[in-house]
């Protein structure tokens, strides 16, 4: 029989790390007695970051997204960003049935990638982005429509031209057909969290489907026009404009959200594949849409019920253990 103390309490310090540098560390310039005297008496380093938390590399850093699944588990799994990048690595992404049935699909009509537009390691990544499209030319795909969401947040604030440059340089390089249809701060469309603010996922709806939001013909001269205007200004927090008059979601085609974090893609995802936040009977617009999530958002409430690839299945964690043993 295992015997434990009655009480167990698991304290989370969300971003306190050690480190032995003493010029700019907070941590241990603050006067945190308790905090110093436990971890000096009886403590274990143990690393937050790259592969020892399942990430493909140690450069990238540890976030919410892996602590959250895996603390405690007692072994190493594979998070979303490691299995994605695998995946396509390996090409089982696009042997997928999920993407078989999206080409097929987007054939006869079109295909819009929703996601944002970043190099950073946290939701989602410009060069998932490019292979997908990539794809989509090699499998003879004519209509393909790239929906950006700016970033600001997890890159340098005033950032947003370099990426839509990028892109909208490579859509051209691909295909002619191929376009950057819109922009959008991350803060302002489609990436709210934990129902914080689902005008997020509403509006998304509005600019996406019904093209509401200013029509600009130049998104250069727009943003620095913007960046004048509003020095202090991130791009996260830019309104939502649109590049084509013409092209929008519409019912019957297929959507991808290529974002690989779960925790502000869910909702999103909830609208495509149940009409959740959209208002009156307005859903009948994309109820028929082929919309996949770059993976299983949320393992648990099997959304979205479409998926490229597979998250991480963990199991026996030690909270599992407590609860079994009553603890």
């Amino acid at each position: 029989m295992v015997k434990f103390m009655n009480k167990v309490c698991l304290v989370i310090l969300d971003g306190v790390g050690y480190s032995k540098d003493k010029i700019g560390n907070a941590v241990y310039l603050a006067s945190m007695p308790n905090y110093k005297k436990l971890i000096h008496k009886n403590s274990i380093l143990i690393s937050a970051s790259g592969k020892a938390v399942g990430l493909p590399d140690d450069k990238i850093a540890g976030n919410s997204e892996v602590g959250h699944n895996t603390l405690g588990a007692g072994k190493i799994y594979r998070q979303g960003l490691a299995l994605v990048e695998n995946s396509f690595k390996t090409g089982k992404i696009f042997e997928t049935e999920i993407w078989e049935k999206l080409i097929s699909n987007a054939k006869s009509k079109a295909i819009h990638f929703v996601g944002l537009l970043s190099d950073s390691f946290v939701h989602g990544r410009i060069s998932h982005l490019k292979k997908l499209i990539m794809q989509c030319k090699k499998e003879g795909v004519k209509k393909v429509y790239v929906h950006a969401l700016i970033d600001g947040r997890d890159v340098s604030p005033q950032s947003a031209i370099k990426y839509l440059k990028d892109i909208s340089n490579f859509l051209a390089k691909t295909d002619r057909n191929y376009k950057l249809v819109d922009f959008a701060g991350r803060g302002t469309l489609v990436m709210d969290r934990y129902e914080g603010s689902t005008s997020l996922v509403s509006r998304a709806f509005d600019v996406y489907v019904n093209k509401n939001a200013e029509f600009i013909g130049n998104f250069e001269n727009t943003i620095k026009e913007i960046y004048k205007n509003n020095p202090n200004i991130t791009d996260e927090n830019i309104q939502p404009y649109i590049l084509d008059k013409k092209v929008k979601i519409e019912n019957g085609d297929s959507v991808v959200l290529y974002n690989f974090r779960g925790d502000r893609a869910i909702e999103f995802s909830q609208m495509f594949d149940s009409g959740k936040y959209i208002s009156g009977g307005d859903y009948k617009k994309i109820k028929d849409c082929i919309f996949a999530g770059m993976i299983q958002y949320d393992g648990d409430r099997k959304i979205p019920q479409n998926f490229l690839v597979y998250p991480p299945q963990i199991k026996n964690t030690l909270t599992e253990f407590l609860i079994k043993n009553n603890v």
